[in-house]
């Protein structure tokens, strides 16, 4: 990830498990930046990666996007599912690995808390693993 250009980690990200709508989770240098595909595109990305040897929803294709935080930002306003978590603002964080998905539960300073549950061939574990290392709660589920 070349400094300043945020880094696509998942396709399949959802806000919590009634959510079945996938959206985009992004690292940039100082945030997390979720923006969901909507509920038509959530189904044609299922049933495209039924359809792939590979199972991570995020291709080589996808690792080459360009986009910019900016462009991220103008989009948080397009669906209440989209989130913008800034890193220096995560109090605490837990980071799992299940057998069907990954998880991050944040708690934030100002005491806000956020799911993020996404599927487990996804690069998102092993990346946000190594990014947020100081934050993360090593602790019991």
């Amino acid at each position: 990830m070349t400094a300043g250009a945020p880094q696509l980690i998942s396709r399949s990200c959802t806000t919590g498990w009634l959510d079945w709508v996938w959206g985009d989770l992004w690292l940039a240098d100082d945030a997390l930046y979720r923006i969901s595909r909507g509920m038509a595109a959530t189904r044609a990305a299922a049933r495209e990666r039924r359809g792939r040897d590979s199972r991570s929803t995020v291709s080589a294709a996808d690792t080459r996007d360009e986009t910019t935080v900016d462009a991220l930002a103008s989009k948080l306003a397009d669906d209440d599912k989209n989130r913008l978590i800034p890193l220096d603002a995560i109090a605490t964080a837990r980071l799992r690995q299940g057998m069907l998905n990954g998880r991050l539960s944040i708690s934030l300073d100002d005491g806000t808390r956020i799911k993020l549950l996404w599927l487990k061939d996804d690069p998102a574990y092993a990346i946000l693993a190594a990014r947020l290392g100081p934050w993360l709660d090593h602790g019991s589920s």
